[in-house]
């Protein structure tokens, strides 16, 4: 009797051993001889897995974050043109291309209403969100010289001279600079140098990370307008944010 224990008690323990060996086995085998179809989604998920920002070899890394993941909404720094109270309870912000006449024609709209009627509760907060790519374009050209004539502080005196030419494509920096008494040889040598280059960038770059899809793009606080607003409905939502 006590040798048929100890022979059930060796084949069970060789059991043990042998039957995760014999599954891994067949698992290889399976897989070895898969449909091509069945392997090719099986490192689809895999590369799916990788790229959701997961480290999948340790449960206990947290993901990893990007812009687009952090940001809920445009950030104003020391580098974005403002005006307007520091205290004010509403903040548009305002994502344009200056060769983009539906963008000209929102910002003339909203800085008229914005100075004449809310200069107390509002401040405006402009962001290059240039279309163009080429730095010798014409979006480029205009965004670079009214940066530079913002390191003069004359940044909305700038672009209200760009806002109220028709066809910006004739637009002169120099004529305008002279016209405003800037220092001429400061202005040049900005926009000479690309100066303004990082912070045009910069906001694009906030741009893509909040998905704009293009412009005009408004953030009324945190209520977002794609295209044109009219100006009645423009005092709707800022009195409404003002409640």
């Amino acid at each position: 009797m006590q040798k048929k224990t100890k022979l059930f008690i060796i084949a069970s323990f060789t059991a043990l051993i042998f039957v995760p060996v014999a599954i891994k086995y067949l698992n290889f085998q399976a897989f070895k001889y898969a449909p091509e179809k069945s392997v090719q989604e099986q490192k689809a998920n895999q590369q799916t897995k990788e790229y959701q920002g997961y480290d999948t070899s340790d449960p206990f890394i947290t993901k990893t974050t990007n812009l687009e993941q952090l940001l809920k909404g445009p950030i104003i720094t020391d580098i974005d043109e403002v005006f307007g109270p520091a205290t004010a309870k509403v903040t548009i912000t305002y994502f344009g291309d200056y060769d983009c006449k539906h963008c000209l024609k929102q910002l003339e709209t909203i800085k008229s209403i914005v100075k004449k009627e809310y200069a107390k509760d509002v401040k405006f907060v402009w962001k290059d969100f240039l279309t163009s790519s080429d730095k010798e374009s014409l979006s480029y050209n205009l965004a670079i010289a009214n940066r530079c004539a913002g390191e003069q502080n004359k940044f909305w005196e700038f672009q209200d001279q760009i806002i109220n030419i028709k066809e910006v494509n004739v637009f002169n920096s120099i004529d305008t600079a002279s016209k405003l008494n800037l220092n001429i040889d400061d202005f040049k040598n900005c926009t000479d140098n690309n100066n303004a280059i990082l912070t045009i960038e910069d906001n694009k770059k906030e741009g893509y990370a909040l998905n704009i899809p293009g412009v005009p793009f408004i953030y009324i606080n945190k209520q977002e307008f794609m295209g044109e607003l009219t100006e009645e409905e423009l005092r709707r939502v800022i009195k409404l944010e003002l409640k």
